[in-house]
């Protein structure tokens, strides 16, 4: 059977080439392509090393070519008559039927092959990204595959094979209309959806932009099988006798059905698999990250995402506006029909345009070009809205990308980072609509709360009261949630075994009315679901009892277990210090401010700024972000450690030393934290030195240089080994904080030591610097190149890696479980000498697991200064800074 394949697919491929049509079909082939790229899509104006609009065209340019190719295949047979003489040789119809396609078939590869010098022309012109490209290739390829089953099938029908091309190309476009815009926009959201997993056009696009999705080639492929046994039953059918076997028709008939309904049931059922799809890109920039899925995962509503995006726009951002396309489309494929794309151009229709006005308050950005004559000034739109219900978002390019100029006339842009603006848009108008609606709606699971708490006749007065309370407000809240929350209330001072369990789980000890107690009671409240608990915090003086408002902190927490809703950051800075005006000369930054972060986080979260002063943190807050603490008290410090005995999330970033501008130059001093015990006692040693790495960042320095014997000072742009600049191995790229990152700076870095010898805690380690990495003691932090001319420091000590970042998750013990401050009473009281009237053992003495400690060890690195200092050579690098702390927080909130 096999050399009668061969040889039936020899002489039907030998046939192309004894007349033009091989050479016409291959010549147009080329032509076609080229025509399309560089003239209907202006590859050149695109600014973009892509084969995107090569590879767009694809399904309708294969229709007429293939249509020219099939045409005479079978058709040729039945008018010259020799289909009668092949029906009557030894030879099977699946064997010819099967020839004639891969002689076809090797045609069109041939033709694929013969434009792979577009590609590599476009490689010596830019950075082309080959895995779109040779995905675009294996795709266009099984693409051909189909329209030669269908053209194969339509031949075969009629004699006339200009009759045959019309019927091929109007089957082969009803397939590709299927799935086009112009045909789907008829229909409401669900079924053209369901529409485009019929669509050989819509079925391209995903690997036209850079995701093979293997349920597009299983679409393709049953496409063909489908067809070439319709081909073959046809052409058994011519042998069959009349009336024939009735039952062997039979059989045939309820294949091709069959594979007609597989079609129809196993594609609709394949597009739904996410995990068949494959990123092409080499930096993956279409694959969507888990928190993305999670939050397209919840959206009750549909979900609009509309870009606004000029056809005439700035050359710099030509090549951007494909990639944001591209990746929009994405969420639409992942949104599981609730999310709908549009891409418009605003400057085509005035309509659009008012609508964009007025809606959105978006309008157009003036920006000027240099065409090819002259300069001048287009009016740009380059927006992204996204929109939930009644509740709207909008990016605009100042959102999206980011700037570089190395020097006057060198500016580069790239896209920051879309899908986190994206998804943090979309979570934003979800939580904003949410906010509005029934908090258990929105659950992620069932929830129940357990409250240990003793009998009356144990409790002190002001507790009794409040247990009452708590019991209203759980009620409540079991007869509002539908099923989804319960609540229990259990005694321990009656179940000696249940109170050594909470014990050790928790740390959950007797609490005491006085030191002279020796009965003692329990009031812990916790909040849990199958992944995380929660404890709930209790006041622990009678005025804070009487003011406080059970049923608000039990909503705070259940937020904490929803998704949707905006989190609640605690952010402690330290004071502000005034700039110094002596150094605006110089545009250097003086003192410490953090605004590009907070300004950054307070378009996510509902940001607050706290201090510590009373020893506690709000029931409120999910998680605290500590910049560069200075000199923390006892009592901030207790509050810190119960914040994260409650379960909560604490991230520090804290250094040695601070560094400093000055009228005469640059220099640090020795920064105290106060935070060094307690670090210590969770296994976390900050040294008293700073790293410097030859692998580093290039930033501005000030520098003296002798003029005629009079010292000039000026700014110079230098190799400044304290600027660590972390990239590959060095980076954590299997940690959802750092993963998404190629490279990430710390400026005045502290090395980090980690011994836990804690088992339930797990450490991850997140940062290092590289292998030829020293530390130093001193405080001279500007370079000496006089007296070291490679570095402009001394190298000191033998260099090594030195961790710089680190995540530590799980039980941790309290810092005052045992200290003499708070053993009498373990209270705040004891403290702060102040007396309540309600003494309580109220120190949390084990944290709950889902506690997490995350450690930078630089005060310096996210600071407004360094941000400004980084970003001045590269602001791409810079903002990785900011977009760093966000991951963190979005890991922290377990968002």
């Amino acid at each position: 059977m096999m050399s009668q394949l061969l040889q039936v697919s020899k002489k039907e491929f030998a046939t192309f080439f004894a007349s033009l049509t091989a050479f016409l079909f291959l010549g147009a082939f080329l032509v076609a392509n080229l025509f399309i790229v560089f003239w209907v899509e202006t590859f050149f104006a695109r600014n973009a090393a892509d084969l995107r609009s090569f590879f767009q065209w694809m399904p309708l340019l294969l229709i007429f070519l293939v249509a020219a190719l099939t045409m005479r295949l079978w058709s040729e047979e039945r008018r010259m008559g020799t289909l009668e003489f092949l029906t009557t040789q030894p030879v099977s119809p699946l064997v010819l039927v099967i020839g004639k396609f891969i002689a076809s078939l090797s045609l069109v590869g041939l033709a694929l092959l013969l434009t792979l010098p577009l590609p590599i022309t476009v490689a010596m012109m830019g950075e082309l990204d080959w895995g779109p490209v040779w995905g675009g290739y294996l795709a266009s390829f099984f693409l051909a595959s189909a329209y030669i089953g269908i053209g194969l099938t339509v031949s075969f029908i009629s004699d006339n094979q200009i009759i045959s091309l019309i019927l091929t190309v109007i089957v082969c476009l009803l397939f590709y209309l299927l799935g086009a815009p112009v045909f789907t926009s008829i229909f409401d959201s669900g079924t053209a959806e369901i529409l485009k997993q019929f669509g050989s056009g819509s079925r391209f696009a995903s690997v036209a932009r850079g995701v093979l999705d293997l349920g597009d080639i299983y679409y393709y492929l049953s496409i063909t099988v489908t067809f070439l046994l319709l081909n073959i039953y046809l052409l058994e059918s011519r042998r069959w006798a009349k009336p024939g076997n009735t039952r062997i028709h039979w059989r045939w008939r309820c294949l091709i059905g069959l594979l007609i309904l597989n079609v129809l049931v196993a594609n609709l059922s394949l597009s739904r698999l996410q995990p068949l799809r494959i990123d092409l890109t080499e930096n993956k920039r279409y694959t969507i990250s888990q928190a993305t899925l999670q939050s397209l995962d919840h959206l009750k509503e549909p979900l609009l995402i509309r870009a606004y995006f000029s056809g005439k726009t700035h050359p710099l951002l030509t090549p951007l506006i494909p990639q944001l396309r591209n990746l929009i489309e994405e969420y639409a494929v992942y949104g599981n029909g609730k999310v709908r794309v549009e891409v418009i151009d605003p400057t085509l229709d005035p309509g659009l345009e008012q609508e964009a006005a007025e809606n959105y308050g978006i309008k157009p950005v003036p920006l000027q070009i240099i065409d090819k004559y002259n300069p001048s000034v287009v009016n740009i739109y380059f927006n992204i809205v996204v929109r939930y219900g009644d509740q709207s978002e909008v990016l605009g390019f100042r959102d999206l990308i980011d700037t570089r100029s190395q020097s006057e006339g060198d500016l580069k842009v790239a896209i920051r980072n879309p899908e986190y603006d994206i998804t943090s848009a979309i979570k934003k108008v979800v939580s904003e609509y949410q906010s509005r609606g029934d908090l258990y709606t929105y659950l992620t699971s069932s929830i129940k709360f357990t409250g240990y708490i003793s009998s009356d006749t144990d409790l002190p007065e002001a507790l009794r009261s409040y247990k009452t309370s708590v019991v209203t407000a759980l009620e409540k809240a079991k007869k509002n949630a539908n099923g989804r929350f319960d609540y229990t209330l259990v005694d321990p001072m009656s179940d000696t075994r249940m109170a050594e369990q909470i014990a050790r789980n928790y740390g959950f000890l007797p609490m005491r009315k006085s030191p002279e107690d020796q009965h003692g009671f329990y009031f812990y409240l916790l909040l849990d679901n199958d992944s995380k608990a929660i404890q709930l915090p209790v006041p622990d003086n009678p005025q804070a009892l009487q003011e406080s408002n059970f049923e608000d902190v039990l909503e705070s927490a259940v937020k904490r277990f929803s998704v949707g809703f905006v989190k609640k950051i605690g952010l402690y800075v330290p004071p502000s210090v005034k700039q110094n005006p002596l150094l605006q000369q110089y545009r250097m930054p003086s003192g410490r401010s953090f605004q590009q972060l907070r300004q950054r986080l307070t378009s996510r979260y509902d940001l607050e700024l706290v201090d510590f002063n009373q020893g506690e943190v709000a029931d409120d807050i999910d998680v605290l972000l500590i910049l560069a603490p200075r000199q923390l008290t006892s009592i901030e410090v207790f509050a810190i450690d119960q914040f994260l005995m409650r379960g909560g999330a604490v991230i520090i970033s804290s250094g040695a030393a601070e560094a400093k501008f000055t009228q005469y130059g640059l220099s640090a001093t020795p920064y105290s934290s106060g935070l060094k015990d307690w670090l210590k006692h969770n296994g976390i040693s900050i040294e008293n030195t700073l790293v410097l790495d030859p692998q580093n960042n290039v930033i501005p320095l000030p520098v003296t240089r002798d003029v005629g014997g009079v010292p000039m000072r000026e700014i110079k742009m230098l190799n400044y080994p304290y600027a660590i600049d972390i990239r590959g191995e060095r980076l954590n790229n299997q940690h959802v904080i750092t993963s998404a990152f190629d490279q990430i700076p710390m400026v005045w870095a502290s090395p980090l030591s980690v011994n836990n010898e804690n088992s339930a805690i797990t450490v991850t380690e997140l940062l290092h610097s590289s292998e030829q990495s020293w530390v130093s003691s001193s405080m001279q932090i500007l370079p000496e190149f006089d007296k070291y001319p490679e570095f402009g420091f001394l190298q000191e000590g033998e260099p090594k890696s030195h961790l710089l970042g680190a995540v530590l998750e799980g039980e941790f013990k309290s810092f005052y479980k045992t200290r003499p401050s708070t053993a009498n009473v373990g209270s705040l009281d004891s403290l702060s000498g102040k007396s309540s009237g309600l003494i309580t053992n109220t120190v949390l003495q084990q944290s709950l697991p889902s506690a997490r400690l995350v450690i930078f060890s630089s005060n310096e690195f996210v600071a407004d200064k360094a941000l400004r200092l980084l970003a001045s050579a590269n602001g791409i690098v810079s903002s990785n800074i900011v977009n760093l702390i966000e991951n963190t927080v979005d890991w922290a909130v377990q968002d």
